[in-house]
């Protein structure tokens, strides 16, 4: 056999073993409840027959983002629910803010949702662009940069390695210790501007306050929140409740009376409430602005429940979507002391796992929102086999 034939023969060899060794172990998706048995959950399909309206509120995570995460996710919500009219998305300027917050109304034949996006990555853009020297596949915001950001990497790097420091660590990992820093109240306080925003009934021209407690929606409330946008969320929210300004506090209970569901894709909860916690138990911990609780999601349902009403016991219902091979995310239902509410975690795969040893670790963490298992479950839940999904 001549060595050209051997070769070719070899490389196909190599890629028939590598296809039939691929694998998506969770593709049917896995769950894991805390109280055990406690796993089934409505979605947003039923909350609309019961209630007609619904906002629900979306906030990215992690990674640079740009303003089609906003409306991409609009549309494919829109899709899954099966919107009967034409999707017309605004954009809206957060207060005081670079951010933006993306809104639409889907009809449904039984009601409708309004739904708001937070886009929340032009806020902490101006500090990760001092890493784009180090990038050798520059990210869009290091492409749309100065000269001296934009220069070539000039040090050889693997190519395992270099996807992970250019992805995992220059545009991802940073957005984390931004937040965990010395800007942490800032970004707080313009995601409780975008909280009071999408949470109007209406606007007017931009001079209806958003701290108005009266303006303000009564429908049920779903989170939908990425990776470290849930933290951000509550965290901003558990602030709000606690705010020195009466108006701001109402539309924080306002808010958090609400929420009926909270879906978290790609939780992180557990790792980045290490941050709020002390390795010292004698220390006093820090107190005023600057201490957050390390599980804010307790905080907000813990002053969700006390202004129930005596007659209402309905808990709001938490979600949590992992990949075990998402570096970046952790289940919850084991994570007692963290996630002190109940919870249901579902187990999903994002990517092809090969040979049992590898799973595209950005793909890992970036794609739930293209899962269709995610979807069906946000839309239908899993308590009534009749919600249909449109194709």
């Amino acid at each position: 056999m001549k060595l050209r034939n051997l070769v070719t023969y070899s490389l196909l060899l190599f890629s028939s073993l590598l296809i039939s060794a691929c694998s998506m172990p969770f593709k049917d998706y896995r769950l894991d409840a805390r109280p055990e048995g406690n796993d089934k959950f409505s979605g947003i399909k039923q909350l609309v027959t019961s209630n007609r309206n619904v906002d629900v509120f979306m906030i990215h995570g992690m990674c640079s983002k740009d303003r089609d995460w906003a409306t991409e996710n609009l549309k494919r919500l829109n899709k899954e629910l099966g919107g009967v009219t034409e999707l017309e998305i605004s954009e809206i300027p957060v207060k005081n803010s670079n951010a933006k917050l993306f809104q639409a109304t889907i009809g449904l034949p039984d009601g409708a949702v309004k739904a708001s996006a937070l886009w929340w990555s032009p806020i902490v853009e101006p500090l990760k662009l001092q890493l784009c020297y180090d990038q050798t596949k520059k990210s869009k915001i290091c492409e749309r940069s100065n000269a001296e950001n934009h220069r070539e990497y000039q040090w050889e790097r693997a190519s395992i390695n270099r996807f992970m420091k250019d992805s995992l660590l220059n545009d991802c990992l940073a957005d984390a210790l931004i937040y965990q820093g010395k800007s942490r109240d800032s970004i707080v306080e313009q995601v409780q501007n975008a909280l009071a925003e999408a949470n109007l009934i209406q606007r007017n021209d931009g001079k209806l306050d958003i701290f108005n407690v009266s303006a303000q929606s009564r429908n049920p409330l779903v989170v939908i929140a990425d990776s470290l946008g849930s933290k951000m969320a509550f965290d901003a929210l558990s602030k709000l409740l606690e705010d020195a300004q009466p108006m701001r506090a109402a539309v924080g209970k306002q808010i958090a009376s609400r929420i009926t569901h909270i879906f978290m894709r790609a939780n992180q909860m557990p790792i980045l409430a290490l941050a709020d916690q002390s390795i010292d138990p004698i220390r006093p911990t820090r107190s005023g602005r600057n201490d957050y609780p390390p599980d804010p999601i307790s905080t907000v349902l813990g002053v969700r429940t006390q202004l129930q009403s005596s007659k209402t016991n309905d808990k709001t219902l938490v979600i949590a979507f992992t990949d075990p091979n998402d570096l970046l995310s952790y289940v919850l239902s084991p994570a007692k002391e963290i996630a002190k509410y109940d919870v249901v975690d579902v187990i999903v795969s994002n990517d092809y796992t090969y040979l049992g040893l590898f799973e595209n670790p950005f793909s890992a963490h970036t794609t739930y929102d293209e899962n269709k298992s995610v979807w069906s479950l946000i839309v239908c839940g899993n308590v009534n086999k009749n919600c249909v999904r449109p194709e």
